[in-house]
């Protein structure tokens, strides 16, 4: 019964995929024909700001959530299960409002430090607008995630994509209007989910020794899940800031839109390592070790045919590629797409795996992963002589993620089940 359920799940998930790249790969057509290389780059760097500021915002609740519900709903505790989004509401309303006023107190250094040269106080604030609708668009995705419905979990995430679509073409050429529509948006789609599922009556009946119980168990495993986040993030968004100032905005559109086209294929991995945490998650609660080794070798096998095909696909044709999805003011940044696309294998591990280890352990393994390959990532960034360097240290890094998930999943698993043998 599982099998099926999980195949289904699988399967949903990789067409919901498939829909959002599309709308990617449509998304970045009509911005870069918009704005050119140079308007691509101010674009990229500002929307990952707001990208980079979400996880800080949410703490790890997009982790903590689905796992932790997917958990009690297993045991059959559905009364401390429904408590669950509330309490994460609350805390993701706390960690907004200290994030704003840390932004109002110094706009200037958060500016500089997030957007560096491109810095505006509109566009800082867009950015951050931005930020907290993508919390809230997230906390709805890892509810449905903890639920185990996702049918509404891929349905939304289309939905949510689509959305920008339609913001593109009211956005007048100004980054900070496109974020700020993009914005209002999510929010009206967000809390539009949001509402038919908080019981406040429930929630308002329990002591607050229980939410607070509740609280601190969400932020003691979602805070360093939350830095997971956050340094992923960084590893997208400083070594673009470090390309700009050692070569140029050019240089940065350039290999934006290498990463681009490679991130567009990574997702796949993600999205189903989405299904798997709440998966495992359950598995877990019932101490079936045996059947998470089975399921993640099964997966990890399907996704080396999936990564190796994709790899193909995007090394042999970067220059149609990129006048497909950008235009052909991109073609020098050929080599660049044929260099990144060699990273999907050992990232289509981490992604596999992050979200499994996260469900079998409390401890953040997936933190100390992340921070080596990120520490590996900008050394080799602080020292490269060209774009296309860059590139091959973004590559040669990767490998990092994937040998260490590979190497602690192993290590917690089989400590798992000589434990419960």
């Amino acid at each position: 019964m599982i099998d099926k359920g999980l195949k289904k799940d699988v399967l949903l998930s990789l067409s919901a995929q498939v829909a959002v790249m599309l709308v990617a790969f449509a998304l970045n057509k009509i911005v870069s024909n918009f704005l050119g290389v140079e308007g691509f780059a101010e674009y990229n760097i500002s929307r990952r700001s707001g990208v980079l500021i979400s996880p800080i915002i949410l703490m790890g609740m997009g982790t903590a959530l689905p796992r932790y519900l997917s958990f009690y709903l297993a045991k059959g505790r559905n009364s401390i299960a429904q408590a669950l989004l509330p309490i994460t509401l609350l805390l993701l309303s706390l960690s907004m409002v200290i994030m704003l006023l840390l932004l109002i107190i110094a706009p200037s250094f958060w500016g500089r430090l997030l957007l560096g040269s491109l810095f505006s106080c509109e566009l800082l604030f867009a950015a951050f607008i931005y930020a907290i609708a993508l919390s809230f668009n997230g906390i709805v995705v890892s509810f449905y995630q903890g639920k185990g419905d996702f049918n509404s979990y891929n349905v939304f995430q289309i939905v949510s994509q689509l959305l920008l679509i339609v913001g593109v073409f009211l956005m007048n050429q100004s980054i900070s209007r496109l974020l700020n529509i993009w914005s209002i948006m999510l929010f009206v789609v967000s809390f539009g989910v949001l509402a038919k599922y908080i019981h406040l009556e429930t929630f308002c009946s329990r002591p607050l020794s229980f939410k607070l119980k509740i609280s601190v168990k969400l932020l003691l495993y979602g805070l360093p899940r939350g830095g997971t986040d956050v340094v992923t993030l960084l590893a997208d968004y400083i070594p673009l800031m470090i390309i700009l100032n050692k070569f140029n905005q050019h240089g940065v559109g350039l290999y934006s839109a290498a990463l681009s086209i490679q991130l567009m294929v990574t997702p796949i991995f993600a999205f189903s390592g989405g299904v798997f945490l709440q998966r495992v998650s359950m598995l877990a609660a019932n101490k079936q070790y045996r059947d998470i080794n089975k399921l993640i070798n099964k997966t990890l096998l399907l996704f080396l045919g999936v990564a190796l095909l994709s790899i193909a696909l995007l090394s042999s044709m970067p220059q149609f590629l990129l006048t497909l999805l950008f235009s052909k003011s991109f073609l020098e940044g050929a080599p660049l797409v044929v260099i990144v696309s060699l990273s999907i294998l050992p990232r289509s591990f981490f992604l596999s795996l992050r979200n499994p280890l996260d469900a079998l352990s409390n401890k953040p393994y997936t933190l100390l992963i992340v921070i080596v390959w990120l520490s590996v990532y900008l050394l080799g960034i602080f020292f490269a002589d060209s774009i296309q360097e860059c590139g091959w240290m973004y590559t040669i890094s990767s490998c990092t993620l994937g040998v260490m998930s590979y190497a602690i999943y192993r290590l917690v698993l089989n400590n798992k089940l000589k434990k419960y043998a």
